[in-house]
């Protein structure tokens, strides 16, 4: 179900960028009547363009209520991986406990802290998972409206985003050896 909510949440962004398209359009966009006067401000050019305002806000509003609800979803899910891992994590100490000395130098509470940081990982990749296979998607979807609306001169804009993708990849990697360097520090120094 989440996935459905969030094929909607991106159609009404979609859609938002569109209307906001039109709206600025219809912003730039000059009539002349019948004598040659600007006839700009005409009931049937200002309907338009508070329809394509009332568009956006709709898409807007669509796309709040999916989104959250996909987070609700998704959250879930990670929170009951999370609580039967550190169950079973719990669990097996406690065998371990009754029937082996080696533990007894180490306590089991600092065992279990180590053990829900760890297993707190499952939360926030339950709710990010759903993108690995749905932004390639979406990005392609946005290159093809983008070339259809705008010409091959988006494609320029767009590869240019695409060459942050490598940064960004490489910011992530060391971000997560700082992360996990001072997880090393942290639980060797307590």
């Amino acid at each position: 179900f989440a996935q459905v909510v969030y094929v909607i949440s991106s159609l009404a962004r979609v859609g938002q960028a569109i209307a906001l398209g039109m709206l600025i359009e219809q912003f730039s966009f000059t009539e002349y009547n019948d004598d040659g006067r600007n006839d700009t401000a005409s009931p049937s050019n200002v309907r338009r363009g508070y329809g394509y305002a009332g568009i956006l806000v709709v898409c807007g509003i669509v796309f709040l209520l999916c989104k959250q609800r996909q987070f609700f979803i998704t959250y879930r899910h990670g929170m009951h991986l999370r609580i039967g891992f550190v169950g079973a994590i719990y669990a097996k100490l406690l065998r371990l406990n009754s029937i082996s000395s080696v533990t007894d130098s180490i306590p089991s509470g600092r065992i279990m802290n180590i053990a829900s940081n760890d297993v707190e990982r499952f939360l926030h990749a339950s709710n990010l998972i759903m993108f690995l296979f749905w932004s390639p998607i979406e990005a392609i979807g946005v290159l093809i409206l983008g070339i259809h609306v705008i010409g091959l001169s988006f494609v320029a804009g767009y590869g240019l985003l695409l060459l942050f993708v490598p940064l960004q990849f490489y910011l992530g990697k060391r971000f997560a050896t700082l992360r996990s360097n001072s997880l090393l520090l942290l639980h060797t120094t307590s």
